[in-house]
C-alpha cells in the first residue's frame, strides 16, 4: 500500500510539473494567458497616463484662462474709468446752458 502511495505522489508530482512547464511556455507567449493579462494592464496604464496628461493640460489651460480673464476685467475697469473721466472732463467744457440741464 506505501508502495502505491509514493507511486500516486510521484505520478501526481509529473504531472504537476508538467502542467506548470505547460502553464509557463503558454503563458509567457504572447498568447497566453500572461501575455494577454500584461498587454491588457499596460493598455490600461498607457490609457490612464493618457488621461493625466489630458487633465493636467487643461488644468494649466485654465489657468491660463483665469489670469487673461483677470487681466481682461482690469483692462475693462481701466477702460471704465476712463470713460467716465472724459464724459465729467467734457461735462465741465461745456456752457451750463448747453448740458441739457
Amino acid at each position: 500500500m506505501a508502495s502505491l502511495n509514493a507511486d500516486m505522489g510521484s505520478a501526481a508530482k509529473k504531472i504537476e510539473s508538467r502542467l506548470r512547464a505547460r502553464y509557463r511556455r503558454t503563458a509567457n507567449t504572447s498568447d497566453g494567458a500572461l501575455g494577454r493579462t500584461m498587454r491588457h494592464i499596460s493598455s490600461r496604464r498607457a490609457g490612464r497616463a493618457a488621461l493625466r496628461a489630458e487633465i493636467d493640460g487643461l488644468r494649466a489651460e485654465l489657468d491660463h484662462l483665469r489670469r487673461r480673464h483677470g487681466e481682461q476685467i482690469e483692462r475693462l475697469e481701466d477702460l471704465t474709468r476712463e470713460l467716465v473721466a472724459t464724459a465729467e472732463s467734457l461735462r465741465r467744457g461745456l456752457p451750463r446752458g448747453d448740458r441739457g440741464e
